[in-house]
């Protein structure tokens, strides 16, 4: 079994396991938490559904299409919930807006290029993490003045999605000449994806044992 197969049991483990904890208290829990909970379950079932097809040696870069469009539209739900929560409601608005105009951006690639379905889609997860990181800049600039709630989840989305986005950027040309490389590269993306299972379940611990609890 070779690392980055290793690291990929590893971080869909601790995907699992984030399910099961954001599962306590879910019931009477925020709408954020109830958006996080979704991302994570859903995460874990086209993860899981991936794995699946590489052991069976099946093509499964289609799922990485489900995976970018489900990932942009939860977390801009989280952020717009988020905001509203801590009575940014300028800065929901501008969630919502920014957004439904990545997104319509990104489904347009698909209109224009049907095949891209069946593909990786670089441009797409570049556009869709460059507003995320937006998102959760504005969120950590806010924290300056206000409760840290999500802290965590937020920092490590933040660090997963600059250093994956910046994997992408500097290899997308060199990965297609050069498997050792490309090799490398999936090694420490999945090794930031596992440190941010990490600093989601420090995030859970937080929401639950805080002495400050969001309502």
């Amino acid at each position: 079994m070779g690392i980055d197969t290793l690291l990929s049991y590893i971080s869909t483990g601790a995907l699992l396991i984030n399910v099961i904890l954001y599962l306590i208290g879910f019931r009477n829990s925020s709408n954020t938490y109830k958006v996080v909970f979704l991302y994570l379950i859903l995460s874990f079932l086209i993860q899981g559904i991936a794995l699946v097809f590489s052991q069976l040696s099946l093509n499964n870069h289609f799922l990485s299409t489900y995976y970018l469009l489900i990932r942009f539209s939860l977390l801009s739900l989280f952020f717009f919930c988020l905001f509203r929560e801590i009575g940014l409601n300028r800065l929901k608005n501008t969630v919502l807006v920014i957004s439904s105009i990545a997104l319509l951006t990104v489904l347009s690639q698909y209109l224009m290029k049907p095949t891209l379905y069946y593909q990786f889609n670089p441009i797409g997860f570049l556009i869709t993490s460059l507003v995320l990181i937006v998102f959760a800049v504005i969120y950590l600039y806010e924290l300056l003045s206000r409760k840290n709630y999500y802290l965590f989840f937020v920092l490590g989305l933040l660090i997963y999605l600059i250093s994956s986005s910046i994997i992408f950027i500097s290899a997308t040309d060199i990965i297609n000449i050069n498997n050792e490389l490309n090799y490398y590269i999936w090694i420490i993306n999945a090794s930031l994806y596992l440190g941010y299972q990490v600093l989601i379940s420090w995030q859970w611990k937080e929401l639950h044992f805080s002495k400050e609890k969001p309502q």
